[in-house]
């Protein structure tokens, strides 16, 4: 994937954990295989995640070993998958989609990928921080919906508020 802005400087959350796992708290997730695309550098949701009993795969072309990220590819039946600010950071489009076509084609059918989008200031311009080779869209939540829509079919996605945290469910279901 060939992406102007590496973003590999935006993964920040050293010492809480983002806030898309919550979405988990109440939820039995025992022996779910959980893909984390775009995991970052740090380790918090890994394992948050496996305390849950969850299986757990990172991956992120930029933060993580290339082993590491093998064997999150390796697999391809996943129960879930999370995207966690990671399109807000990718200006390009056709990138955002080979992102969601690689989730895609790694998740079980009846999977289901959960994405948060950091709206940034949510004015929809795009700010560039040439120091740390990253950009922020600034865009809102449901202006992602539409390509997301167009990998996995516009009936199997929707926003939702799940433990209070704002997301985009995508099934990996019947078009």
């Amino acid at each position: 994937m060939d992406q102007k802005y590496k973003s590999s400087g935006t993964s920040v959350n050293s010492g809480k954990l983002p806030a898309i796992v919550h979405i988990w708290d109440y939820y039995i997730i025992s022996g779910l295989t959980v893909l984390d695309y775009g995991c970052g550098k740090y380790d918090n949701t890994r394992e948050y995640l496996e305390s849950k009993g969850a299986k757990y795969f990172g991956y992120d072309p930029f933060n993580r070993t290339k082993e590491e990220n093998n064997l999150a590819m390796k697999e391809h039946n996943y129960d879930r998958a999370i995207l966690s600010n990671v399109l807000n950071v990718i200006a390009e489009k056709k990138v955002r989609l080979q992102v969601l076509y690689d989730i895609k084609k790694h998740l079980a059918i009846d999977g289901t990928l959960y994405i948060k989008i950091y709206e940034g200031n949510g004015s929809g311009v795009m700010k560039v921080n040439e120091k740390k080779n990253s950009c922020q869209l600034n865009l809102k939540t449901h202006e992602y919906l539409p390509e997301v829509a167009s990998v996995f079919g516009f009936r199997n996605v929707r926003t939702q508020w799940i433990n209070g945290i704002h997301v985009i469910v995508a099934e990996n279901g019947a078009y």
